[in-house]
């Protein structure tokens, strides 16, 4: 017979028991609605995650992870979650500047103006570490410089450095100057990479685990960092062509392109059960200074995100039909992923496709989002 050392400890048991119930009857209201999102028979997977709790984590996967195999996606799958790595640099960004290593409003010159290649990014005497977390330093975006693309397909081994990613945009005009408008850019983060990097002393990615993934215990988050990532599934894309890749992702357990061009624009593998964890610890302010994260939540009209977006340091901030949220999406080749929090009602939701055909989900991938925190919602109130 089992027994319990204290009140306490019977207490904390059955607390868990409790909380445990309670996130599967959630498991169980989400079922039907997300395989309603598949294809038939299903081609490609989707995975679900909310957090309800610092400890509560509830998971639905329905679907493929490899369509030859007929392997079932699962909770345990790794899928590359794209610009979601956007909000780990920017709080390891942020977690400088509250340490005054960082000066928000320095100019990045300050930290880099001795690299050559520096001086010939546009703007860069006035870029600053801000412009550079909100996107609106006027960069354009290398990713989507056609010769950089066929560079990635043509070398698919290539290991990029922010030298060698930054040339695509270098001596170019801007977009604008420094702070008069908005424009989403990858190179805004590659940028800050270097300068973690170059404050710090330290790889970035062994920085980002030691300061951000190890302390908030987001053990199945790995840097896309070669074309080999433990436990990815496949992905499915239906820009054919993009960066040389004919649909399917991964071929003999690699990658078919080296996803480590990413890097600090977003450079990272997950689950749902991960970004949902992190989504939660995110949206209650990722343990930085209270007057700090006033200022990343202040964000700045983004219309190309949606109309009622806007975008703070490293995060997405939208009005819902549960009020407001925060958080990020994600694009990868055959990978899309988002993850919310939606402060009113203390929930987070992460979603993550091994497709890129948002057309396939018949809604996009926020507002699915969205309707999968709604039904939450309900199915808790409904309990009451």
């Amino acid at each position: 017979m089992l027994r319990y050392r204290s009140a306490a400890t019977f207490l904390l048991c059955a607390l868990t028991a409790c909380a445990s119930a309670d996130t599967q009857r959630l498991e169980r209201s989400l079922d039907g609605f997300v395989a309603e999102h598949l294809d038939d028979p299903p081609t490609f997977g989707i995975g679900v995650a909310f957090c309800t709790g610092p400890n509560s984590v509830g998971t639905v996967t329905k679907g493929i992870a490899d369509r030859e195999s007929h392997a079932k996606l699962t909770a345990d799958d790794r899928l590359l979650s794209g610009s979601i790595g956007k909000t780990y640099t920017a709080v390891l960004t942020l977690q400088l500047v509250a340490a005054g290593l960082v000066d928000l409003d320095a100019k990045v010159a300050r930290y880099l103006g001795t690299e050559a290649w520096f001086r010939r990014l546009p703007n860069s005497s006035q870029l600053t570490v801000r412009s550079l977390l909100n996107h609106t330093s006027g960069l354009p975006r290398y990713v989507y410089d056609a010769k950089f693309q066929r560079a990635v397909a043509d070398d698919p081994d290539r290991v990029w450095t922010p030298e060698s990613r930054l040339a695509y945009v270098a001596d170019v005009q801007p977009r604008f100057a420094v702070g008069t408008g908005w424009h989403y850019a990858d190179t805004n983060y590659i940028v800050l990479g270097a300068l973690v990097e170059r404050v710090t002393g330290r790889d970035l990615y062994a920085a980002l685990h030691d300061q951000v993934l190890g302390p908030f215990d987001l053990d199945d988050t790995v840097p896309s960092s070669s074309r080999r990532i433990s436990g990815l599934a496949p992905g499915y894309t239906a820009t054919p062509g993009l960066f040389g890749i004919r649909e399917k992702t991964v071929e003999n357990g690699a990658f078919v392109i080296n996803p480590q061009f990413e890097w600090a624009g977003g450079g990272f593998a997950s689950t749902p059960r991960d970004l949902a964890r992190w989504a939660y610890a995110f949206g209650h302010g990722a343990r930085l200074p209270a007057d700090l994260w006033k200022q990343a939540t202040d964000g700045i009209r983004a219309p190309p995100l949606g109309d009622t977006a806007r975008y703070g340091l490293g995060m997405i901030l939208r009005d819902t039909i549960l009020g407001p949220s925060i958080g990020h999406t994600g694009f990868m080749p055959g990978y899309l992923a988002s993850m919310a929090y939606y402060p009113q009602h203390d929930l987070a939701v992460a979603v993550q496709c091994n497709t890129d055909d948002g057309r396939k989900l018949g809604m996009t991938l926020g507002a699915l989002t969205d309707e999968i925190a709604a039904r939450i919602v309900a199915a808790r109130g409904a309990a009451e």
